[in-house]
């Protein structure tokens, strides 16, 4: 019997599906390279890809939300100032390699 968790697991699983585990992409290559991950730390490898996915789901929902947020209309607050910050902070958070994975 499959629970509702269950099946809203899955679909999210299949969303972000990813290569097998000891199929690494030339990106996570060199993300591995970069921080000096040697071929026999598999542990630290799939730590590495599952952290990159979840940051790169961060980053996609923060950035739909902000394109969906109406500025407040006080000028007064400074409200439109904070949020256009925030916009501008969230447009360099993927940043130089090795950045948010996929």
């Amino acid at each position: 019997m499959t629970t509702s968790t269950t099946a809203t697991t899955a679909t999210a699983t299949k969303q972000y599906e990813q290569p097998k585990n000891d199929e690494w992409t030339d990106e996570e290559e060199k993300v591995f390279d970069e921080f000096g991950i040697g071929e026999g730390d598999v542990s630290m490898r799939k730590l590495i890809r599952g952290q990159r996915s979840i940051n790169k789901r961060f980053y996609e929902t923060l950035e739909v939300v902000l394109d969906r947020l109406s500025k407040p209309k006080d000028k007064k607050s400074g409200r439109d100032e904070e949020l256009n910050e925030v916009i501008e902070l969230n447009k360099g958070v993927p940043g130089d390699s090795p950045g948010c994975g996929g």
